[in-house]
């Protein structure tokens, strides 16, 4: 399920913003000299960059389509050990929550303010892997995107029900590219399990960014 949703964000990019990544990548490996990524105690790591995001909903109405969304993202790391970290993240995005049952289904939407917190470790130079918490905080209103069947107030999905905060645990693969000794770039992929999910409510995701990383003095 998961390599058709990840096929269905690859089909909701355009062809020439898909053209004009794959040209960028390619003009920063082949151009730049490339460094390894060392993670050493001590070091301070600003990022921040543009994400695409997905609903992973278990069932999907026949008559619905979700499309990739589109945020941004600020992470922060501060290398306690060598190899090990504590990650600070920002994601600010339109969350889609799906609530289903036999004859009746609803799609809400409302943005949030993810706030993550929790630990990263590298096993390479170029790949790390990362598992923190996160409290997402509702912005703005909660809009109706589909619905069918009988729904009233009683039938609420998780964007209206808990409007104010939801919970969840996120874990994290990470590609590391370096431009030089405090530059670089990583591609972060990550999937989220939502905490505060109940019964029918369906609020897992996925999301997947590309970064601009600066090592920074405190």
């Amino acid at each position: 399920m998961i390599v058709k949703k990840v096929a269905n964000i690859a089909k909701s990019l355009s062809f020439n913003l898909m053209k004009s990544l794959v040209f960028a990548v390619f003009i920063l490996l082949f151009s730049l000299k490339s460094y390894a990524y060392e993670a050493k105690a001590g070091m301070t790591v600003l990022s921040l960059g543009p994400v695409v995001h997905y609903r992973d909903f278990r069932s999907v109405p026949d008559s619905y389509y979700d499309s990739a969304k589109y945020g941004v993202a600020i992470v922060a790391e501060a290398v306690f050990q060598d190899d090990w970290a504590i990650e600070f993240g920002l994601f600010n995005l339109r969350n889609l929550y799906l609530r289903e049952e036999a004859d009746r289904y609803l799609v809400e939407r409302v943005r949030r303010l993810h706030i993550t917190t929790g630990v990263r470790r590298w096993w390479s130079k170029y790949v790390s892997t990362g598992l923190v918490f996160s409290s997402a905080f509702a912005m703005g209103n909660v809009d109706t995107i589909d619905s069918f069947g009988p729904v009233d107030d009683s039938f609420q999905t998780l964007a209206t029900r808990d409007k104010a905060v939801t919970y969840g645990i996120v874990a994290s693969l990470r590609f590391e590219f370096d431009f030089n000794k405090r530059d670089g770039l990583f591609l972060d992929l990550r999937y989220s399990y939502s905490l505060s999910a109940e019964g029918k409510d369906e609020a897992n995701g996925m999301v997947a960014g590309i970064f601009y990383k600066r090592e920074i003095s405190l």
